[in-house]
């Protein structure tokens, strides 16, 4: 029974076939995408030598930018490019057929689709950035200098923070340096990918429109439930605490604040494990999204 469900063996062989046909309809794509930084730096070069004489490559805050925007593109495209013919009649049924169980199937979709292909793209854009960087002597620096020179200047930032501040302010502040480590935002890539991944299994076309258009929808209707509550609810004890500090000058409204919002104050104290709680949630209902999808789709 535990073979039908799962096998090592037959899975790897699998799990081989598929990064297979992930490389032949996406490996191309990512490529492209991930060595932009060369493109970009040697179009600029070219463009400061027309106009100025002089080479001048682009510096490494701007590629950071273009490589944000160029990991977004892969993430959003990498689903559908990659397991969108699922939703197709003839190339689904065939997909179907293949000699793996549902549980293989998905765990490689997984594995693909939310931790290969954006480790892949991070990897060979900073690894090409930094060849870029000592190729190019007008650059000053790399991608990888520059995440690491911001994350020593912001620590100086919250290791000095004034001292004169509430001892509530002061830990809120300190507690945040943490939003810097890259590894917090892992479960966030996770949950970008899950999201188009679900989508390119739901609708046959259109598929990347169709998802950013659903996820609008849901902020909207999301919005439009949560704001009047917290609004409501955020009146109310503000016009509590304002009675409190007309009524005591003296009062510490740090502290009142505190004690009025306690679930507020929790949050920003321990902001990484709030982050964590609730990425993990949605990731959980997406990835659950997910199975069920495959599990339903019948040709």
């Amino acid at each position: 029974m535990k073979n039908d469900i799962f096998n090592m063996n037959r899975f790897g062989r699998y799990f081989k076939t598929d990064l297979n046909a992930a490389i032949s309809n996406f490996g191309l794509s990512l490529l492209i995408m991930a060595t932009m930084d060369i493109v970009i730096d040697v179009f600029a070069g070219l463009m400061s030598l027309i106009t100025t004489g002089q080479w001048h490559g682009v510096n490494e805050s701007v590629r950071l930018i273009f490589m944000v925007i160029f990991f977004a593109a892969t993430i959003i495209s990498a689903p559908s490019k990659i397991y969108g013919h699922i939703t197709e009649k003839k190339a689904g049924t065939a997909y179907l057929m293949l000699p793996a169980s549902r549980l293989e199937k998905y765990l490689s979709m997984l594995l693909i689709s939310c931790i290969i292909v954006p480790a892949v793209f991070i990897i060979v854009y900073l690894a090409v950035d930094q060849l870029v960087t000592l190729a190019d002597p007008s650059l000053s620096g790399s991608i990888m200098f520059l995440m690491s020179d911001l994350g020593e200047k912001l620590s100086q930032v919250y290791l000095n923070a004034p001292s004169d501040l509430p001892m509530e302010i002061q830990s809120i502040i300190t507690g945040s340096e943490i939003l810097y480590n890259p590894v917090l935002y892992i479960d966030d890539i996770i949950q970008s990918a899950a999201i188009f991944l679900l989508g390119a299994l739901l609708f046959k076309k259109s598929k990347i429109a169709k998802t950013i258009g659903c996820l609008v929808a849901i902020s909207m209707v999301a919005s439009l439930i949560t704001t009047p509550i917290f609004v409501s609810g955020i009146q109310n004890n503000f016009e509590q605490l304002e009675q409190l500090a007309m009524q005591n000058p003296d009062i510490n409204v740090i502290e009142i604040f505190k004690e009025t919002f306690p679930g507020f104050f929790w949050a920003l104290n321990h902001i990484a494990l709030t982050d964590t709680i609730s990425d993990t949630l949605v990731n959980a209902a997406l990835l659950i999204g997910v199975w069920f999808r495959l599990k339903k789709i019948q040709h």
